[in-house]
Formats: structure tokens, C-alpha cells, sequence
């Protein structure tokens, strides 16, 4: 600290030294706002409290200076407060953490993360003897600036020269140790570079380092060396971190929701109609929001195969834990104005409820029928047909399958399926949910490569039941999720269920089999992403 304050002395910049009395506490991981919001009145969502803003806030009743950031690259506050308030403040984390399993971390598991994220370090992957360009932080200098700053000049004549090296992200074959920094790497016999820092990637599932390379060899798929215990590991470099960012707040509560948690009861006379034909009960529940992406452009077919797993792992983790106390959790996602989607970026909703509404009651009654007639899981058995006539079927995988089910009434609406009986999302292996996330992809580029556009759609889970269900045998049940889409013949000509099909019953405007056709001919490569993607 002592150095800054030297160094920026004849500059308008005060630092003042209050490193003896303030600490500061890390909370990060998917459900760390989750912890806090329990801890504070003040709204912690996407846009009332952004990425890289501060406030001044109180946690359990501790004046604190909140930081939305995290050196591990997922959603997280730092909490800077008065070092005497430091255990009551780790104490009440703790606490209000447990049902979301809060542990402590240290510095091992903080590298893994940052590095897996290209995560920077001062002194390691960055020093006085680094400029920004090389380090790859060339888009946070604004060099069109119009004011001078301090270091401009010095950039300038940087561009003006060229780069003669590049901090690249590698891939490491290390066999008996993983890479800490300052190893060695070699090329041609010859030492090319050192690495900065290194560690095992746990998310990654290997060993990784990032090191400074000449820009010959600075090119994602180059192959060079690093020496660890006097032994030469093949290296990779790769186009970018392995790991991606998570900094948005996978799931929120809905600032208006639909379902209370303390719902009031209707006064006794109000349903004292000896009729019967006027009852009312309180349902109570909880609404929330999942956003998928930090960027609002990304859609689920866009995004990298481990984003959606990302997904889908919160997918599960929510049903998990709303289902312990209420009998319906509900995901769905409403994509599009069209479907009445007044937010762009993406994301679903989760509403979890004391009751068990409309339509999966009605397929928890014909389920549960098919299995006492024949002692066999409904779409488990019209799965395997549909499998063996494949007149239906638009993709198939290791673990899942996606059909256009035998009773469409959406243009292009279609099932998946898992082939293993399955009753709940948590319930998917490790296998599974990756083998879902690959799939979905899949289908949801189908869909946008259809009409050339980002296919709008409302999607959801059905699942057994939980709550009191838990206890129960719902093995008639089998996981499902639905896709209904409403175009029809373009980007903008869509199917309207109204008129006979509200008060009658819908109608088909083409079959379930043309259907299944033309989307098993479309690419699987999104249409933004090759021109050669079929129509």
C-alpha cells in the first residue's frame, strides 16, 4: 500500500491506508445471493444490483460495503466491514448458508477456479513488466480516449511496435504433479516462455496453466512443452479459458409473483355456500426467475455445451429443494414477445406451489392408470414403440429421445424423453444431464434454423410430484419436457388456438409426422453460424 501511495503522489488521486480495521469477507457459488438475500432488504437481482457495482448495506444488522465480484468467476459479493464484526458476520453466513451446503474455501480451490475462468493474478500473470495488450486486457484501455492518462504515450508506442508475445491459456499433460508457475516451456528443444501461474481444473478436469508465448506459437491448437519435476508434458494452447464465467445469478425470487408464501386463508363464510358451487382455498407457493446467460443475445442453442449443463444442473438442484416442502415445482420458459415474453434475456421461470395444478394432475391420474392395466411407466412403453416405428422420432441420443408425440396440436411441438425410467429431473446421472444438454442444443437449433430466427416457444418440466408425494409410489411417473411452439409457415405466420379449437378442440394444421420430417432434415449447425446450415 505504502508503494501506491509513493508511486500516485503527484497525481489528483488520494489513498488513504485502512487496512488495520477493515475486513473482508467472500461469498461466492450459484446460491451465494440466495444466502445473503436472507441476511438483507436490500434487492440483490441482475438489475437492481449489478456485476462490478458497490453499495453500502447492512448484513444481519452489520454496516457493509457490498462488491458484486468474485475472483472465482461465478456470482459473488465481497463484504467489506469493521474487522471487530468479523466472526458474527462469518457466523451468520454460515448459518443462513447450511441448507445451500455454504463451506469454507481456500487459496488451492480460489486458483483452480480463477485460472479455469482466465482469471488474471497480480504478480504472477500480470506485473510492472506486462503491459495490458499482452496480457490480453486490451479491451478495458480506451485508447480513443481524448483525455491523456497516465501510461498512454507508452501504450501508444506498444500498438505502433506490435506484441511480441501473448499470455495464452494452456492445457497441461501432467502425470505426476499439476503446474504452479515458473515452469518452464519448451518448443523445438529450445525454451519458448514460462508459465505464470498453474493448477488442476476441477471443473475442467485436467491440468491447466497460462503462460507468456512468442505470437508464432500463441495460436490456439499450438503444441509446446512444459517441464514439470524435470519431465517435458505436452501442452495445448487453447482459444480461450476453458471454463466459462458465471457471474449472473442463476436463480431470483420473482419481484411480482403469482404465488405467496403466506397466502392468506379465505374467511370461513366465504365458503359457506351450501351450494357448493362457490369454494375458495389460498395457494401458496414461490415464484422465481432463472436467468441462463449474462449476455441477453445467447440463447440456449447458442450457448457452450457446459453452459446448458449449467443449466440443467440448477434445473435440478431447484426442484430438489423447492419439492422438500411444496407438492408442484413448476419449470418453464416462455421464449419470445409472442408467447408473451416481456423480458428478452434468457431465462425460465420456477413456481413451486402448495397444490397440485390442472394438468399434472390429470397426467398423474392417466399414468397411474396405464401402470395398474399393464405394470408398466406410460411413455416408457410409447417411447419404445414410437423408437421401433421411428416414423415420430426427430433425434436420438445415448440416454434421450425427441419426438413429435402421437397428439400435437402445436405446428412443430415435440417431447423429450429420457429412455431410462426417470420420475424426476434430480434424478438424472451425470451422463444424463450432459447427454440432455447436448440434445437440447440440438433441437433448439433445429427450431431456429426452421425459419431463420430465434424459434419462440413455451417449454416445460413434468416430473412425479413431491412435497407429501415424496413418501408415496409414483413410479408410474416418468420425466418429460414439452416444447409448443407457435409458428407455422414463416418467422411471423403463427398458429392462434382460438375460435373452435377455445371452444371445441384444436386442430391440426399439419401432422405429427410431416412435422417430425422437416425438422429430422434440419441442420444440427445454427444458421448464424455457417451459411450452410439447411432451410
Amino acid at each position: 500500500m505504502d508503494e501506491h501511495v509513493r508511486l500516485w503522489k503527484m497525481e489528483d488521486v488520494k489513498i488513504d491506508n485502512v487496512t488495520e480495521s477493515v475486513a473482508a469477507l467472500g461469498i461466492a457459488g450459484p446460491h451465494s445471493a440466495n444466502v445473503l438475500a436472507s441476511l438483507t432488504d436490500v434487492p440483490l437481482s441482475d438489475d437492481k444490483f449489478p456485476f462490478l457495482h458497490a453499495r453500502k448495506i447492512s448484513v444481519s444488522g452489520i454496516p457493509v460495503t457490498a462488491l458484486r465480484v468474485s475472483y472465482t468467476g461465478e456470482l459473488g459479493w465481497e463484504l467489506y466491514h469493521d474487522r471487530k464484526h468479523t466472526a458474527a458476520l462469518y457466523s451468520q453466513l454460515l448459518r443462513f448458508g447450511e441448507p445451500y451446503i455454504i463451506t469454507d474455501f481456500g487459496t488451492y480451490a480460489l486458483n483452480s477456479l480463477r485460472i479455469e475462468k482466465g482469471f488474471r493474478l497480480w504478480g504472477a500473470d500480470m506485473t510492472v513488466d506486462t503491459n495490458p495488450f499482452e496480457a490480453g486486457l486490451g479491451p478495458f484501455v480506451r485508447m480513443k480516449k481524448p483525455a491523456d492518462f497516465v501510461g498512454k504515450a507508452a501504450l501508444q508506442e506498444i500498438l505502433r511496435e506490435g506484441l511480441s508475445r501473448k499470455l495464452v491459456h494452456l492445457t497441461v499433460d501432467a502425470q505426476e504433479v499439476d503446474p504452479e508457475g515458473n515452469e518452464s516451456v519448451w518448443c523445438s528443444d529450445k525454451v519458448v516462455g514460462y508459465t505464470t501461474s498453474g493448477s488442476y481444473g476441477v471443473q475442467a478436469e485436467q491440468s491447466l496453466a497460462m503462460a507468456y508465448l512468442p505470437m508464432y506459437l500463441a495460436i490456439p491448437g499450438s503444441e509446446v512443452q512444459v517441464e514439470l519435476l524435470g519431465k517435458l508434458c505436452r501442452a495445448t494452447v487453447l482459444p480461450s479459458a476453458p471454463v466459462a464465467v458465471q457471474i449472473q445469478q442463476p436463480s431470483l425470487r420473482n419481484d411480482f409473483p403469482a404465488l405467496l408464501e403466506d397466502a392468506p386463508s379465505p374467511e370461513s363464510e366465504e365458503n359457506a355456500d351450501e351450494s357448493g358451487l362457490f369454494r375458495m382455498a389460498e395457494a401458496r407457493g414461490t415464484c422465481r426467475v432463472m436467468c441462463f446467460h449474462p449476455c441477453s443475445n445467447v440463447t440456449l442453442p447458442l450457448m457452450s455445451q457446459s453452459e446448458v449443463e449449467t443449466v440443467i444442473d440448477e434445473w435440478a438442484l431447484q426442484t430438489e429443494q423447492l419439492g422438500q416442502t411444496y407438492t408442484w415445482v413448476q419449470v418453464f420458459e416462455n421464449k419470445g414477445a409472442i408467447m408473451g415474453c416481456s423480458n428478452p434475456h434468457p431465462h425460465c421461470q420456477i413456481w413451486a406451489s402448495s397444490f397440485l395444478p390442472n394438468e399434472p394432475r390429470l397426467k398423474d391420474k392417466s399414468q397411474r392408470a396405464y401402470f395398474e392395466k399393464t405394470g408398466k411407466p406410460l411413455l416408457i412403453d410409447y417411447v419404445s414403440r414410437e423408437l421401433k416405428k421411428n416414423e415420430r422420432v426427430v433425434l436420438v441420443s445415448d440416454h434421450w429421445v425427441a419426438l413429435v408425440p402421437f397428439w400435437a396440436v402445436w405446428p412443430y411441438e415435440t417431447m423429450l424423453v429420457p429412455k431410462r425410467h426417470v420420475t424426476r429431473l434430480y434424478e438424472l446421472n451425470a451422463a444424463e444431464k450432459s447427454d440432455l444438454a447436448s440434445i437440447m442444443r440440438k433441437l433448439l437449433t433445429k427450431y431456429d434454423n426452421l425459419f431463420s430466427t430465434s424459434f419462440p416457444y413455451s417449454m416445460g418440466w413434468h416430473g412425479a410430484p413431491t412435497g407429501e408425494y415424496l413418501n408415496q409410489d409414483v413410479l408410474h411417473w416418468q420425466l418429460h419436457a414439452t416444447y409448443l411452439p407457435p409458428l407455422l409457415r414463416s418467422a411471423t405466420v403463427q398458429k392462434f388456438m382460438v375460435g373452435y379449437e377455445m371452444l371445441a378442440q384444436p386442430q391440426r394444421d399439419l401432422t405429427p409426422e410431416q412435422a417430425a420430417d422437416t425438422l429430422r432434415a434440419l441442420s444440427e449447425v445454427h444458421y448464424t453460424q455457417s451459411s450452410q446450415a439447411d432451410k
